[in-house]
């Protein structure tokens, strides 16, 4: 009697163990169809990290020009691969002048990817010596400065210069091209910030008779966007560098202030002279 009773207790616990683990498959097969039972999650689309190692963004080679162990001065482009291009008067500063090695610049400040510091070397050519606050308009034709940087960040694509006259910046505009201007000024002055809602002008359009090489725009230039880029995009978004940031000038008659540039045909046979002489 005692046999088949431990005989029978072991079929019952066999048969509920069976039937214990068809229901368990059963609503796991249900939870499944639901809701994937032990399953891996659905794949979802990720945004991709970016490194220097992959396509950059041609902004990238946008830095800040800082003096060492101080704040932000300033904004510079790379323009080839160990040469950057900035303001004069960031050399400048009230009461002082920099040294170059004295300067650091640090491509896409404030952004992924990160790049290092590159220290600055030497001025390799120098419009004229602008002091900062006290440029008018006969001064902003001269305020650009080709910097040397070592090592040449060899990631970074640089940008083309291309001199157009303010007749050929309209007319490309009119073709569809689009404008870009930026620097590291506003804020805290750690991220390159945009000028949004502004064009470059005509300065015959607004009453204005100003000396040949200097660029004119509705942008509000900010302290720290000195020496940033005002580009063309063309239809294939690529960049066309035609004038360097300088100043805010300010307008007589409670008008609008203006945004000042130095051209690009006031420092581009400058560049063409400098791969000249190292080509020799």
């Amino acid at each position: 009697m005692m046999r088949g009773s431990a005989t029978g207790v072991r079929q019952r616990m066999a048969w509920l163990s069976h039937t214990v683990f068809n229901r368990t498959a059963i609503i796991c097969l249900t939870l499944a169809v639901l809701a994937g039972c032990a399953a891996k999650p659905p794949a979802t689309k990720s945004t991709p990290t970016l490194t220097p190692s992959a396509p950059l963004p041609w902004t990238v080679a946008i830095g800040s020009l800082t003096e060492r162990g101080t704040s932000h001065i300033c904004t510079a482009s790379l323009v080839r691969p160990n040469l950057i291009l900035t303001a004069a008067h960031c050399l400048y500063p009230p009461s002082r002048t920099l040294a170059a090695d004295h300067l650091v610049f640090t491509p896409n400040a404030g952004r992924t990817p990160v790049f290092d510091p590159l220290p600055v070397r030497a001025v390799q050519v120098l419009g004229g010596q602008v002091h900062e606050g006290h440029i008018d308009a006969l001064d902003v034709a001269m305020d650009w400065a080709f910097l040397k940087i070592v090592p040449a960040p060899r990631e970074l694509q640089p940008l083309p210069i291309e001199a157009l006259s303010s007749d050929q910046v309209m007319k490309r505009l009119a073709a569809g091209d689009h404008f870009y201007s930026a620097g590291f000024g506003g804020g805290d002055k750690a991220m390159l910030r945009q000028h949004d809602d502004c064009d470059p002008v005509d300065p015959r359009s607004l009453g204005l008779d100003l000396p040949g090489g200097i660029t004119v725009s509705t942008c509000i230039i900010r302290p720290g966007d000195s020496g940033g880029p005002m580009v063309l995009l063309d239809t294939a978004n690529k960049p066309h560098l035609f004038a360097v940031i300088s100043s805010l000038g300010q307008r007589r008659g409670g008008l609008a202030p203006i945004g000042l540039g130095v051209s690009a045909g006031a420092f581009a046979h400058q560049l063409d002279r400098l791969l000249l002489s190292s080509a020799d």
